[in-house]
């Protein structure tokens, strides 16, 4: 079925297969013609996202199983829908559901598997486990790490997880008694720190390092060395299921996690044929997707970012800067703060992956020191989210790319020294940019939030008409079957949030008379930067039908997730509790007194009805240029959200349904405005 519009829905056990069925209707009467899944593979227990995989082999039972999933489709199909499933390839969760880790932590390098996950077993011969709340010595002595057994088989059990004990350990065990609840709770006073030592794997708390690939720098997901073909033919087996089954397309998860994703994707093909597949890659500034990658497009993020830059008021900039600076109270360099946020992701978030890439190439290179930090320097430096050299071949893109920043050859050389050790710099390097630039800069750097967004660019304020005709001709000529995206399950704001927050670069005065008031009359004890982005996101959230306790709840959240990610003033690993709650108070007094709430509802009324217009505005864009219009679940209707978890709300369909048919009854256009 050609794929003509997709329609993004997240599925977890509260909204499993069965609920999608009783919706196919609606989406039919809606008009797209695909259905657009997040993952459907088993994942840990009660994941609200599913991207947490356990078993490759297996269709979550949470979700429906796999009759669920045939009855999806054939229902789908009845009336004119296709389905696009999401596909992880890069990671899984580290979860004692998830047999194939569990093998490798019984058996060690032995293991069939030990080569499965992208594990550093030169460093060690024991995996290195940091998902401990604090010290493994101090759990065992409080009894939270103890033996026991699961479903008959003894294990180690620390809380809600549980470890295998491999035959070393089961020994000492039977030399101490038969094997049983009652011996088992005496030896957790004598044993459990013996038993622990001799696995082949260590607990350690979750601020330690690990010694395998991670997604990004989160260590429940560990890295899949999805490159081998043995893996991928295990870890996609299912999948030429999925094609029988009818399934028309594939949306890849974190392509730039994978060491070949030019090969991955010839092998997609030959797994699935010619179904439709597209990239979930972050392009930046003009870099275009490799055109030998056999895909689509992308899931949609550069058309985002495009389409939204238009209604910029380009010629606001220095003005916009300007009230901002002053509110804060300070100029922020820019690339300076990319540099600093990305320098510390390599150093602490990312520092075992670094340091066992560096080691490699000391292992490899002479005097390595010497150009270490001309290399740390290179990948600091680096525009785009990675290279894509392959095993024998550099394209000439990436040798200019190259050359770019290390103009006399260094880097290039190095590669052609040690190719394989720069193959795995490579797979690591978007995740620098991921939580440096998009996960921290775009939480600090915040003179207009609504261009903070992935993939997108703060610093550019405004694109004009022409960069976009520009856009969608590249688009045409070379991906007319891209995603076309203007909110997603990861986007920083909704596009409803955005394009409300573009009217301020038409009024940049008023702007700033509106925060000075607020300021004035709220008197804040709080870091300015962190103020001026609460009342954006105010004035971009704001609802007209009242202030309800889970809006302020809402709005906390987020507050408290956009701080600690900015890393300024809090962080995830060291909480500044004391300053926290100092901005969770400062929210509650503006919740709580009329005044401030007065000012923003008159600030609020002036600004939404033009954004209301922007957001109408680019739907219309998103319908008629060139690409496949994406819709997000519950944004056919105006939607506020913020960043995740906030963006994955559930939605009621109830309401859309009535929507829907109000808008088939209805042609008033100011009725339809309003609702």
């Amino acid at each position: 079925m050609r794929v003509l519009s997709t329609y993004r829905l997240q599925l977890n056990r509260e909204f499993p297969f069965a609920s999608v069925i009783g919706l196919l209707d609606y989406f039919s009467e809606l008009g797209v013609t695909h259905l657009y899944l997040s993952p459907i593979l088993k994942a840990r227990p009660g994941s609200t996202h599913c991207y947490d995989v356990v078993d490759h082999s297996t269709i979550n039972e949470e979700l429906g199983g796999e009759q669920g999933y045939r009855t999806l489709l054939e229902e789908a199909r009845k009336w004119g829908l296709g389905v696009i499933q999401d596909v992880v390839p890069n990671h899984m969760a580290v979860h004692q559901a998830n047999w194939r880790l569990m093998d490798v932590l019984e058996k060690g390098v032995q293991s069939k598997y030990s080569d499965y996950f992208d594990i550093d077993w030169v460093s060690s011969k024991r995996v290195v486990l940091p998902i401990l709340e604090a010290d493994a010595e101090q759990l065992i002595r409080q009894g939270k790490i103890r033996l026991g057994l699961t479903q008959g088989v003894p294990s180690i059990i620390c809380q809600d997880k549980c470890f295998p004990i491999n035959q070393e350990g089961l020994d000492v065990l039977r030399h101490a008694g038969p094997i049983d609840d009652q011996t088992l709770d005496r030896l957790n006073t004598t044993l459990v720190k013996e038993v622990l030592a001799r696995q082949y794997y260590t607990l350690s708390s979750s601020s330690d390092q690990p010694n395998y690939r991670r997604f990004f720098n989160v260590n429940e997901l560990i890295g899949v060395n999805a490159e081998k073909k043995w893996v991928f033919d295990e870890s996609h087996s299912i999948f030429s299921k999925l094609a029988d089954l009818g399934v028309d397309g594939y949306r890849v998860d974190h392509i730039d996690g994978l060491m070949y994703p030019s090969s991955y994707l010839g092998w997609l093909h030959n797994l699935v044929g010619d179904a439709y597949v597209v990239v979930e890659k972050i392009l930046t500034g003009d870099e275009e997707l490799r055109r030998n990658w056999d895909c689509k497009g992308t899931t949609g993020y550069d058309f985002m970012n495009s389409v939204n830059q238009l209604f910029i008021d380009e010629s606001s900039a220095s003005h916009f800067t300007r009230i901002y600076e002053e509110f804060i109270g300070r100029k922020i360099d820019f690339e300076s703060l990319i540099l600093e946020k990305r320098r510390f992701v390599i150093e602490h978030l990312l520092r075992a992956e670094f340091e066992r890439v560096f080691r490699e190439f000391a292992a490899r290179i002479p005097n390595f020191d010497a150009i270490r930090e001309r290399l740390l320097q290179f990948i600091l430096r680096l525009p785009v989210y990675r290279t894509y050299i392959e095993a024998t071949t550099i394209s000439d893109e990436d040798i200019r790319l190259i050359s770019s920043i290390d103009p006399d050859g260094l880097i290039l050389s190095l590669i052609k020294k040690s190719r394989e050790t720069f193959l795995k710099l490579q797979q690591i390097l978007p995740a620098v940019t991921a939580k440096g630039y998009e996960d921290s800069v775009l939480f600090v750097y915040n003179r207009l939030i609504s261009l903070n967004e992935v993939g997108g660019n703060p610093w550019i304020f405004g694109c004009g008409v022409n960069r976009f005709h520009e856009f969608n001709r590249r688009r045409l000529t070379h991906w007319p079957l891209s995603m076309s995206a203007t909110s997603t399950h990861d986007s920083k704001l909704s596009e409803d949030v955005r394009c409300r927050l573009d009217v301020l670069s038409q009024m940049p005065t008023e702007w700033s008379s509106f925060i000075k008031e607020l300021k004035n009359l709220l008197s804040p004890r709080v870091d300015p930067n962190d103020e001026y982005r609460l009342y954006q996101t105010l004035v971009g959230t704001w609802p007209k039908e009242g202030l309800s306790p889970d809006y302020r709840e809402r709005v906390r959240s987020f507050t408290l997730k956009a701080m600690r990610e900015a890393g300024e003033n809090t962080l995830w690993v060291h909480p500044n509790t004391g300053y926290e709650e100092r901005v969770l108070n400062l929210i509650d007094e503006l919740f709580e007194r009329k005044d401030a709430r007065l000012l923003i509802d008159r600030f609020v009324e002036r600004v939404a009805s033009l954004g209301m217009l922007y957001s109408l505005s680019t739907l219309v864009l998103k319908m008629t240029s060139p690409g496949v219009p994406d819709i997000y679940q519950g944004c056919e209707v105006w939607r506020f959200l913020l960043t995740d978890p906030d963006n994955r709300r559930p939605v009621d369909f109830a309401h859309l349904r009535r929507v829907l048919k109000d808008v088939k009854e209805d042609s008033d256009a100011g009725s339809l405005m309003r609702d």
